[in-house]
């Protein structure tokens, strides 16, 4: 809370060195950044059609697919240490 006090002291004391046409330049600014470069109503809609209903699915399919390497990692462990004991005879 201290630190959020000292900043806004230090932000005030910066701004009584500004002009009156620097400051009302900043608020412009400001109000340019907060008014228009707000995200366009075409880009929240992307956002809200963005539906996680598949979640499950590929859940269930990664866990599939996670077993199925898993077995093939053991099918060639076997096979290479077969491969490894007829070489070292």
């Amino acid at each position: 809370m201290e630190t959020l006090i000292a900043a806004l002291i230090s932000l005030f004391t910066a701004a009584n060195t500004l002009t009156p046409i620097a400051l009302i330049g900043l608020m412009i600014g400001v109000l340019y950044i907060q008014i228009f470069r707000q995200p366009s109503k075409q880009e929240l809609d992307v956002v809200k059609d963005n539906h996680l209903h598949g979640l499950p699915q590929i859940e269930e399919n990664t866990r599939l697919i996670v077993g199925s390497l898993h077995r093939i990692e053991t099918q060639q462990a076997e096979k290479f240490a077969t491969i490894i004991s007829k070489l070292e005879n």
